[in-house]
């Protein structure tokens, strides 16, 4: 990927929504609302949803609710609805945060999307050692069970999360895990079957990351996921479509626009809708300056958005957090800066006002190919 500066390969209307940018973030959040559309609003022209994760605690900040309220269409539970944090006590499930943003996207009409069912990274105490034991299948379709029903009507859930990894050597691409053990190597379609009697309402998603580049490990993994995705469709699963993470790393990988339109085209002509699910973009590679920094991921999100929403099938674009001041990144010593300085991946900064990144998201929405929206999947 060309590491040149925005400013360097700007086109005018780009250098007009940085200067637009620049003038509304110094006016501060509500003159951004009262003078820009929403990204909910921008993305419901085209038929899409736009939303971001969130956590329970984060909606005590008034400031922040409000944003989210007013940008978001769809909500997901950052942690709320995994195994691990669901049930730390075997058989003691404690639904409260989720229940906590499941209320607040009812109270300002917005739809919720679980996540996630079946994660073998977000595990309880316990769950290993359940799942490898003689009671393993019937261990994870409990929680199948009781997660989906007890969170009925959701617009989505990723009912399987990062389940294929070409490094594990399996011929299936599957991910060495405790969910293998536990319900075989057709454990991802029988997920989908019994996710349907509990979630008969939504629509239900396999979701994972690594497929946006152009390098050898992800073109490795589109292809598995592509595997997965017809086997899948060969045994009839009623799967509804494919999550694709994307959390983007400029100057990291090479992106290439052909290679993933094809991808994505891929996808669509097996019939499956995608979302594109936790997006943000990681400055951990960029330079110290926010300036040239806010514009380089502002221009890595427009040109991947350019051919993500180009494709009919993709139907919205949920952001792995809103703002800057609740950003994983911040907190992540694997993923994070190492050098003391703030992560910005987000579209809107730690004051909550927008950021290059919204005004370049808002515009891939305004150019959007309207979406094609199919029926949930029997």
């Amino acid at each position: 990927m060309r590491s040149t500066s925005f400013e360097a390969g700007a086109t005018r209307r780009e250098m007009m929504l940085g200067a637009t940018a620049a003038s509304l973030a110094a006016a501060g959040p509500s003159a951004a609302r009262a003078e820009s559309p929403t990204l909910k609003a921008l993305a419901a022209q085209s038929g899409r949803v736009f939303g971001a994760a969130v956590s329970w605690k984060q909606l005590d900040d008034p400031g922040f609710a409000r944003l989210v309220a007013d940008q978001c269409a769809i909500l997901t539970p950052e942690w709320e609805m995994k195994w691990g944090a669901v049930e730390v006590q075997r058989y003691h499930p404690d639904y409260g945060p989720a229940q906590r943003i499941v209320d607040f996207a009812k109270a300002h009409d917005q739809q919720v999307r679980g996540h996630t069912a079946l994660w073998a990274n977000n595990l309880p105490p316990w769950g290993r050692d359940a799942l490898m034991g003689r009671d393993g299948r019937s261990t994870a379709t409990a929680r199948l069970k009781q997660i989906l029903e007890r969170f009925p009507g959701l617009a989505d859930w990723d009912v399987a999360n990062e389940a294929i990894e070409p490094r594990n050597g399996r011929p299936d691409n599957l991910r060495t895990s405790p969910l293998v053990v536990a319900m075989g190597p057709d454990w991802i379609s029988d997920a989908f079957f019994e996710a349907r009697k509990y979630a008969p309402n939504s629509k239900l998603y396999y979701n994972d990351y690594g497929l946006d580049y152009a390098d050898t490990a992800s073109d490795t993994k589109r292809r598995a996921v592509l595997g997965l995705l017809e086997r899948l469709r060969k045994r009839g699963a009623p799967i509804d479509g494919l999550g694709i993470q994307a959390h983007l790393k400029p100057d990291a990988q090479p992106f290439d626009e052909q290679v993933f339109r094809r991808f994505l085209r891929d996808v669509a002509a097996l019939g499956y809708d995608i979302r594109v699910t936790e997006l943000d973009v990681n400055d951990q590679r960029l330079v110290i300056d926010r300036q040239t920094r806010d514009a380089r991921v502002a221009d890595e999100a427009r040109r991947y958005l350019t051919v993500a929403l180009d494709e009919a099938a993709v139907t919205g674009v949920i952001c792995w957090g809103l703002s800057d001041r609740y950003g994983w990144l911040r907190r992540s010593k694997r993923f994070g800066r190492h050098d003391g300085v703030v992560p910005r991946p987000l579209p809107f900064d730690d004051a909550l006002k927008p950021k290059p990144l919204f005004f370049a998201m808002a515009d891939a929405f305004r150019h959007a190919t309207p979406a094609i929206i199919r029926k949930v999947r029997a």
